[in-house]
Order: C-alpha cells, then structure tokens, then sequence
C-alpha cells in the first residue's frame, strides 16, 4: 500500500505566542492609519505605561480596517436615506433657549449639514478615484446638482466606486481637495495650501480618504441619535493599568468588525475585553479576601474582665 505522506512529513502545530512571535518578525510595512483606533491593534504595558501598537500593513490601512471600511461605504447610502426622511423632524432640546424675534427654520439645519458633507466629500473622492484609476470621469457641476436633488442617489453611485476602487483609494498621494474652514475631523491638523473666503485646499491622501469616510458614517449616526451616550460606571474596581477605580463601561463598537471592549479607564484609556474583566474582578476578590482572612487571623483577641478574675481566684 502507498504511502501518502513521505516519512519525514509531520505536521507541527506552535502556540499562540510563538506564532505572533513569527508574525512579528516576518511582518514589515507601516503602521495602520487608524492609529489607536485600529481593529488590529495590540496593547501592552511597558514600565507602567499602556503602549498601542497598530497593526503593520504595506497599505493604508490594515485588512481588518479595510473590510470596515468596505462596510461603511455600504451602508452610507441607506444612511444618507435615514437622514433626508429625518431632515424634516421637530426635535425639542431639554433646555428652553430664547432667541429673538425672526423667521423660524423648517429643516433641521444639522442634518442638512451632515447631509450635503457626505454626498459633497463622498463625490471628490470618487472623481479622484476616476482620474487616477483611468475610469470614466464624471463633471463636477452635474455630480453637485444630482447631489442636491438626490442625495442618497448620488452617494449610492460614489460609495458604490469607491467600494469597487479600494485600492486606487487607498494609493492616493497628496491629492489637492476643497475643505470648508475650519478643518473638522479627521484632517484637523493638516495645513491648508491656499484659502479663498471660508474654504481652503488641502493636500490629503489615501489614509485621509479612508478616515473620513469612517467619520463621515459616524457622524451620520449621531446626527440621527444611534450613538448612546450613556455612561455606567464599574464601582468599586481598580484599573489594572494606573490602580485608580475610575472604570466605566467601554462605548459600543464604531463600526462593524470592531473590538467589543467591556471596561474603559476613564485616567488612563486603558480597554479590556469581557473575558479580562471577569479574570480581573476575580482576582481582585480573592485578594481583598485573602487580606481580610489574614487579619481576621492575626489579630489579638480582648480580654474579658470577669473571666480574668474568674482565673485569678481559681
């Protein structure tokens, strides 16, 4: 009967921590452009200090952060549709503001602004996309109109190229684009090259197109209230980086893909998952249980006085 397997072919299976170890060394390119935000990212503590390593990547961004942005340029279209059937909502403030006498406004003046922020942000990039990519390009003046008559229209055929076109996205470098002043997340530290009244033009690249759009679909969200801005605090437990119990809920995921974190330090950031936090309450409890024992069974007992003299007769 043959063989199937030569002698010498055994399978070999390393640890997790050996096989991180061989990624690490192998692994080569640039951090992520999600920075700290990076779905890939690995914390560690090095002298006291929490230390987050974004994932390395020869792209823009890591595969982990490519598929969530993939996935928020799926869903802009469906939230560019929420926010035109929301732009004509009453919404009442929990505080009363007295303004002075005047025309009242029928729409809702921030949905507006996020409205006409992703179709006119989304249509830039996906006219640079066409140039560099070599694809059909598209007029500026017709994409604007379509843009202001349907909205979601217009973001559907932008986010649709632009999902097609990733990696002629994320290859763009220091491409010229027009920001209104002043310059919003995520390109707030980024220094304009000319200014002509209330707008300017930026040099942005790649990893700006991709940040933007990930805070484009954020934003959108919170506009329309979908981002809770609850706090629960976890009384009572010390944070494992800084000692300081100033832990509180970790907020839910931006974006599909993200880490789950349970807990967040409100002093030193630091994020840890359901898992480590039930390791961390456990171990903590038998501490303070184990300290409480201790004293329980080192410390001196009082003495009685009737049964001091009852001794001293007998």
């Amino acid at each position: 009967m043959p063989r199937v397997q030569p002698r010498w072919a055994y399978s070999f299976e390393s640890s997790s921590r050996l096989r991180d170890a061989e990624r690490e060394k192998e692994s080569g390119g640039d951090p992520c452009a999600r920075a700290d935000w990076c779905a890939d990212k690995r914390v560690t503590i090095e002298d006291g200090e929490r230390v987050v390593s974004p994932a390395l990547t020869y792209t823009a961004f890591c595969v982990a952060d490519r598929a969530i942005i993939a996935s928020c340029l799926g869903l802009l279209p469906d939230l560019t549709g929420r926010l035109c059937a929301a732009i004509g909502d009453h919404v009442i403030g929990e505080m009363l503001i007295r303004v002075p006498f005047g025309p009242s406004v029928p729409l809702r003046l921030d949905v507006d602004a996020v409205l006409r922020l992703i179709t006119e942000r989304l249509a830039g990039w996906e006219e640079v996309t066409r140039t560099t990519g070599r694809l059909a390009e598209t007029d500026t003046e017709v994409t604007r109109r379509r843009g202001l008559r349907d909205p979601q229209e217009q973001v559907r055929e932008s986010a649709g190229t632009l999902a097609r076109q990733l990696d002629v996205l994320f290859a763009l470098q220091a491409v010229p684009l027009e920001r209104w002043l002043p310059l919003r997340k995520p390109i707030a530290d980024a220094e304009p090259e000319s200014v002509a009244g209330e707008r300017a033009i930026v040099l942005l690249n790649g990893a700006d197109a991709g940040n933007e759009i990930l805070w484009m679909e954020w934003l959108g969200r919170a506009v329309l209230m979908e981002t809770p801005p609850q706090i629960e605090r976890l009384l009572g437990v010390p944070c494992r980086g800084c000692e300081l119990r100033t832990l509180r809920r970790a907020d839910p995921p931006l974006h599909d893909g993200d880490p789950v974190y349970w807990s967040v330090c409100m002093q030193c950031r630091d994020l840890m998952l359901r898992d480590d936090y039930d390791e961390w309450v456990t171990r903590n409890a038998a501490f303070y249980r184990h300290s409480r024992l201790a004293d329980v069974v080192g410390a001196k007992l009082p003495e009685v006085p009737e049964l001091a003299t009852a001794v001293a007769d007998a």
